[in-house]
């Protein structure tokens, strides 16, 4: 028989437990910062060598920043440091303590802000073009004399090929990214461009201008005699019917016109020196003038035409303006996306690394219009604004 006492209704309490819980862990983790948080913290920290992962301030491999937790070694700094006085075209071993530490300093704000970008382009890749690491990679070898001067510039840096190569890949996949991040920055429209040139138009004259080309005897050699000579010949040889451009190929001391026959090009008078253009532009079009002598040597110039000073058409510089445009915002819109980036993660400093130079009396120099101070200072904290893409653990 059923009871007539109606059965107590069981309280879901099970859901509820489990809901409470898990928006104690959210509220723990991701706002209030309460001790799961800091024991994660402390996990991660020594997981990745990072907040709580300290050596010995003066060992290589000690910590003198972390950002977001990942870790700016002595080493890091002591590498870059280097590089910034180089750049000085200063010794870094032979620096002053103070000059090594002001380098030390900036260099750490630089470390960190490659680490903040490297963070935020990690997440999302940007195809690199084929080939483009290779000819950077070859570009800046090609500024050293031989691969001597080259590897001796690496050892100095304590760097190996490998590492350039990569330094050098990263940093074109950043560019990229910055480019790609920027890009909507720097859109310029069309009637940006037509009020630019209205209001710019006269600043865009181009001086009178001529074509022509040169056989260049050069005497800047005081060892090498007898040029009046040979380009006087050679003028009588053209007026005798024999080809400018052959004689100007077979005898000019300027490598780059000679491969070219001798042909100049366009130029207005600024663009060339005084001595030069005074006489060039009053030989009539069409005309071979007569030799003549600069503080570089002999020339003898045919002159093909002439044009008269003008303002270009709209058309003609249309895709100058507009490129003049956008890189004039350019600078504006990588400090604003850098800026916004720096403002997000957790930067933690520790002095004493930071101080811990090889020279003792750099060691002993204090640290001022630094905010890094008290080991383990945070410098900043995560602000509630986002940006897209930002790293994890923001």
């Amino acid at each position: 028989m059923e009871s007539p006492i109606p059965s107590r209704v069981s309280f879901p309490w099970r859901p509820f437990v489990y809901g409470a819980v898990v928006l104690y862990l959210m509220l723990d983790l991701h706002f209030l910062h309460g001790p799961l948080h800091h024991v994660i913290q402390r996990k991660m920290a020594g997981e990745t060598g990072g907040e709580q992962a300290i050596a010995a301030p003066g060992d290589p491999g000690s910590v003198v920043a972390t950002v977001n937790l990942r870790p700016i070694t002595r080493n890091d700094l002591d590498r870059a440091a280097r590089a910034h006085l180089y750049r000085q075209g200063v010794d870094y071993a032979r620096a002053s303590a103070r000059l090594r530490l002001q380098a030390r300093i900036i260099a750490l704000e630089n470390l960190i802000g490659d680490e903040t970008l490297r963070q935020y382009t990690r997440l999302k890749r940007v195809p690199v073009p084929d080939g483009l690491v290779e000819r950077r990679y070859a570009e800046f070898v090609s500024q050293f004399p031989d691969q001597k001067a080259f590897r001796a510039r690496l050892a100095k840096q304590g760097m190996t090929e490998k590492a350039l190569r990569k330094e050098i890949a990263e940093e074109a996949h950043q560019v990229l990214w910055i480019e790609s991040k920027i890009a909507t920055a720097l859109e310029v429209e069309e009637s940006e461009v037509s009020a630019w040139y209205e209001a710019n138009a006269e600043k865009l004259r181009v001086g009178e201008a001529v074509r022509a080309a040169h056989i260049f005897l050069s005497t800047v050699d005081p060892e090498v005699t007898g040029q009046e000579e040979r380009i006087r010949k050679l003028h009588s040889r053209i007026l005798e019917g024999e080809k400018f451009e052959d004689l100007a190929a077979d005898n000019s001391d300027d490598p780059r016109s000679k491969k070219k026959s001798g042909d100049l090009g366009w130029f207005t008078k600024a663009r060339v020196p005084k001595d030069f253009s005074d006489a060039v532009f009053a030989i009539p079009a069409g005309h071979l003038g007569d030799p003549f002598r600069t503080k570089l040597g002999w020339h003898l110039v045919k002159v093909v035409a002439h044009a008269p000073a003008r303002v270009p058409e709209l058309d003609e510089v249309r895709a100058e303006i507009r490129a003049e445009l956008a890189n004039s915002r350019r600078v504006s819109a990588v400090k604003e996306l850098m800026r916004s980036m720096r403002s997000r993660p957790r930067v933690v400093y520790y002095e004493r690394a930071i101080r811990a130079d090889r020279e003792p009396e750099a060691s002993a120099l204090r640290i001022d219009n630094f905010d890094a101070a008290p080991e383990g200072r945070i410098r900043g904290e995560f602000s509630g604004k986002m940006i897209e893409d930002s790293p994890a653990g923001s």
